[in-house]
């Protein structure tokens, strides 16, 4: 057999009989046609279980081409597909060569060992890491109104923090951003489109041990992309950390031309761009896809996450999150973390030069405001008294009013040590954990479900039939699913419940 593709082909066997060599061929059958694999065919040999396939079957099988491998039917269920054009280039310089660009072999490493991580195994295999040399965390939150309170709820099972972290899809203004408070973080929020009540608005929430200012130069708001940009003068080189999102309703390509033009205001290292790019880099053969590694490739940037970061039931998975960087020197591990609150799967980035400088020292916690009962009275009846006399004009009026009467009702002269603080009356309990841990089984056990086959033809190739289905398997996995986000709209119900029973002392500067 002609081994055009790779394969064990047909085995020449040899006997000697009567002083004559005679040769007797054992023919390899195509594993969907069960016909013989004849001399001079064409044919794929499957990479992980090596069984082989005519070239005329490798459709009608349902076999796919992964990662630059063949894999038949049955196993590439079981394969992670993944981004990384580089492999071949280093292969390919490795064979020809004997030699591989340094840059090419690290970014292709990181690519590689790229994984979905569940928050107990990144505990378990990343936290020292993390907290030994810091790093940054991207979600696309879809909405802080209805998600911001279970995103702080997971942050919490986190071992340790990212001292950086940034959203997409807030839906906030500046004006709103101070009801989203993470415990130890500044926030910088950008202006959402003003055209527009959802699918827009970025922020970032930095560690209050790092010294941050926002890079103006580079945070804007158009059509086709929304960006916020901080710099942090750090002990040895200034970071520059940012975040984007690209709304699909956008110019494609005006975008690619902005995202162009935005790198080339920044510097030539040092800078980690992350974000909702909507850009499947998953996707093969893609118009966008290639103009948009051409634009980034070829200002020193590269891509980090190569697994799927968006998961829906019924869709196929995409890879439309990711982090940017020019510093792979530093850069240690990338990945996904599965938080369960949209659905996009959060994108991490673990890197040396990340680090919260005083992440040993405890930080004091003093009390600014004095939210006791008779104030709240005083506040109210003297907030109202400004509205029915002084009626603000604007949304930006009634903030500046506002605040300037709550500094009058409750801000100490004297700021105090307070025993009651966020650390000892937290809203976060330990049946709040619990339900977490539970939501996060049901996950599991639902993505375990999914990969049992159908005994039904082709329903496994398409998730949305699986609900017309009546066998078992099907059914198992509708279960699982059904319990899985009925758990999660009663966790979020605890949530506000738990906010409204204990509220933390606000530490307010």
């Amino acid at each position: 057999v002609a081994h055009l593709w790779g394969g064990s082909g047909s085995v020449g066997r040899s006997r000697r009989l009567s002083g004559m060599m005679i040769f007797s061929l054992v023919k390899e059958k195509c594993s969907h046609c069960l016909k013989n694999i004849s001399l001079g065919q064409k044919f794929f040999e499957c990479f992980k279980c090596n069984c082989i396939i005519h070239e005329k079957c490798f459709k009608p099988s349902l076999s796919d081409t992964i990662n630059s491998n063949f894999y038949c039917k049955d196993c590439k269920s079981s394969i992670t597909e993944r981004y990384n054009p580089f492999k071949i280039l280093i292969d390919y310089d490795e064979h020809e060569n004997g030699s591989d660009d340094p840059i090419l072999f690290k970014i292709s490493q990181i690519l590689d060992q790229c994984e979905p991580y569940s928050t107990s195994k990144f505990n378990t295999d990343l936290g020292e890491t993390l907290n030994s040399n810091g790093g940054c965390l991207f979600l696309n939150i879809d909405g802080n109104k209805s998600n911001f309170d279970l995103f702080v709820a997971e942050l919490e099972q986190l071992k340790y923090q990212f001292p950086i972290i940034a959203l997409a899809e807030t839906n906030i203004n500046p004006e709103e951003s101070s009801v989203y408070t993470i415990q130890g973080y500044k926030s910088f929020y950008q202006s959402t489109k003003s055209s527009k009540s959802k699918g827009s608005g970025v922020a970032m929430y930095v560690h209050e041990s790092l010294n941050a200012v926002i890079n103006g130069n580079a945070s804007f708001v158009t059509d086709n992309l929304e960006s916020l940009f901080i710099q942090i003068h750090h002990e040895s080189n200034p970071l520059n950390v940012g975040v984007i999102y690209r709304p699909p309703s956008g110019n494609s390509d005006l975008a690619i031309i902005e995202l162009d033009e935005l790198i080339k205001i920044l510097p030539k290292s040092g800078v980690h761009i992350m974000g909702d790019f909507n850009i499947n880099l998953l996707s093969k053969n893609n118009k966008l896809v290639d103009e948009f590694e051409n634009k980034v490739l070829g200002t020193g940037f590269f891509p980090l996450i190569s697994v799927a970061t968006h998961e829906k039931p019924g869709c196929k998975t995409s890879c439309i999150d990711n982090i940017l960087s020019n510093d792979l020197e530093n850069t240690l591990k990338s990945g996904t973390l599965n938080l369960g609150v949209s659905h996009h799967h959060a994108v991490f980035h673990i890197n040396t030069n990340m680090n919260n400088q005083n992440k040993h020292s405890q930080t004091k916690l003093v009390q600014y405001y004095d939210y006791c009962k008779t104030n709240i009275e005083s506040f109210l009846i003297s907030l109202k008294e400004k509205f029915l006399s002084h009626p603000p004009d604007d949304f930006s009026n009634f903030c500046s009013t506002f605040n300037d009467e709550l500094d009058k009702a409750f801000k100490l002269e004297k700021p105090k040590c307070s025993k009651r603080t966020p650390l000892n009356n937290p809203w976060i309990t330990f049946g709040l954990i619990k339900s977490i841990n539970t939501k996060d089984e049901l996950y599991e056990s639902w993505k375990k479900a999914q990969k049992v086959k159908c005994v039904a033809p082709d329903t496994s190739e398409k998730p949305a039939a699986r609900n017309n289905c009546d066998c078992k398997t099907c059914k198992k996995i509708i279960t699982c699913y059904l319990e899985y986000k009925a758990h999660r709209q009663v966790l979020k119900r605890l949530i506000n419940l738990a906010k409204k029973k204990k509220v933390p002392t606000a530490t307010l500067r």
